[in-house]
């Protein structure tokens, strides 16, 4: 898989503390190893949308990590509203996450990584 990377995301990775930033940093390692799963011979463009690291593949719906209110350990991962990639998930995961309708989801109260 191929990476291109606007240099304007590690700026804001590295805007988070210590803590807050390894948990978005462990979200990207999921976005990155599932586009590898997905197709490993596209190229995943990494950018900037409202201030927040973009992920998309050719083709695909852009996927944004950020920082929600609502989450219990802060992190959380975007989709656009009119697609179901909520509902996939909520169809796989159920109650491991929490939803914020058919926009966002984040973990429970687990790690993350655990719950997948």
């Amino acid at each position: 898989m191929t990476e291109k990377t606007d240099t304007r995301v590690s700026a804001v990775f590295e805007s988070f503390d210590g803590a807050d930033r390894a948990k978005l940093e462990q979200l990207r390692g999921l976005v990155m190893v599932s586009a590898k799963t997905i197709n490993p011979a596209i190229t995943l463009e990494e950018s900037l949308k409202w201030g927040e690291p973009s992920y998309v593949l050719r083709g695909g719906s852009p996927t944004r990590l950020g920082w929600s209110k609502k989450a219990l350990t802060g992190c959380a991962i975007f989709f656009h509203c009119q697609t179901s990639l909520v509902e996939t998930f909520k169809a796989l995961y159920g109650d491991r996450l929490v939803y914020d309708g058919k926009r966002a989801f984040f973990p429970a109260t687990r790690p993350f990584l655990k719950l997948l």
